[in-house]
């Protein structure tokens, strides 16, 4: 029950761990680098999400969608394009390394960012819990 208490306190203190929540960042970004590879990837395959205009409607001036409306059909193609590709994961990355190399380096960056910028958090917090955040553990001073 102690333990169960100080873990409590703790967590109530601190909030969450910066590694945690720079692991969720980072699979927030590979999601959505996964729904952009499908997106390229379903381009690729001749596929368009468009809305095709009937065939009796030449004639008559088609209204545009509002802003909102096309919003939420852009993300609801994109989640639906994401989900749909997972069976075809191998097919998809094949692609994006034959044909689409450079976001292949776009990602590693971003993902890479995302994981040093966790790192460095976690250095910055674990100064700040050993009392004094400005001290340089670990270098010699060069003062004569």
């Amino acid at each position: 029950m102690g333990a169960a208490k100080r873990s409590r306190e703790r967590s109530a203190d601190e909030g969450l761990p910066v590694m945690l929540v720079s692991a969720g960042v980072a699979a927030v970004l590979a999601l959505l680098l996964w729904g952009v590879a499908c997106a390229m990837y379903d381009n690729a395959q001749g596929y368009r999400w468009v809305m095709e205009a009937s065939e009796g409607t030449e004639s008559v001036r088609l209204r545009r969608s509002s802003g909102i409306a096309m919003l939420v059909s852009g993300v609801i193609v994109f989640v639906k394009n994401s989900v749909m590709y997972v069976p075809e994961l191998f097919s998809v990355i094949g692609f994006v390394f034959r044909e689409r190399f450079w976001f292949v380096i776009v990602s590693a960056i971003l993902l890479g960012g995302v994981a040093l910028a966790g790192w460095q958090l976690q250095r910055m917090e674990t100064a700040m819990r050993s009392g004094n955040p400005f001290s340089r553990s670990g270098r010699t001073s060069r003062r004569g």
